[in-house]
């Protein structure tokens, strides 16, 4: 068992694994993309001989908070074989994520976990809730007047991307999103 960096030729290893895992058939153009982005993101698996056994992704970001942008390591597809399970495999990718993270500068890290309690063992907690409420029609405050002009978008993402950082930037946790995202 050896935990190594996931590369262009073991990546399909990890898309197949992830695809059983999260139960989506990743269509080739999906499988491109995912081979064009793995140099701007950090793929660590755990492999037993040649085989992936378990995998991860780290995604760079950042984030804001109290208005200021932080570096933030993103993690994703967390995922092992049913075969390989209960022997430790995530933890260790865990904790190499995080020593990665680290030594990267990224002292943030997020995630959406399939069980909360699962990831608070290696020091994640619960940031957030997310609440679904339903208002009647008379509960919602009559219509207003706003400073403010409504403009047709030309498409041009520089703009857009500045009213979605200024907009952002007030908020802890929203991602400072780049061009790609």
């Amino acid at each position: 068992m050896e935990i190594k960096r996931i590369t262009k030729e073991t990546l399909d290893q990890y898309l197949d694994l992830t695809s059983f895992a999260f139960q989506y058939e990743a269509p080739p153009e999906a499988r491109e993309r995912a081979s064009q982005e793995l140099s701007a993101r950090v793929g660590l698996g755990v492999f037993v001989g040649d085989q992936l056994a378990s995998g991860l992704q780290i995604i760079p970001f950042e984030t804001y908070i109290r208005g200021k942008r932080f570096s933030m390591g993103g993690l994703a597809g967390v995922a092992t074989w049913p075969e390989y399970r209960r022997q430790r495999m995530v933890e260790e990718l865990l904790l190499e994520s995080l020593r990665l993270m680290r030594s990267d500068g990224q002292l943030i890290s997020f995630l959406f976990p399939f069980k909360y309690s699962f990831y608070e063992r290696y020091g994640w907690e619960l940031a957030g809730d997310r609440v679904n409420c339903t208002l009647e029609v008379e509960d919602c405050p009559r219509r207003v007047s706003v400073d403010g002009r409504v403009q047709s978008w030309d498409g041009n993402l520089e703009v857009l991307d500045g009213i979605y950082q200024e907009y952002a930037s007030g908020f802890n946790s929203m991602i400072a999103r780049n061009g790609s995202w």
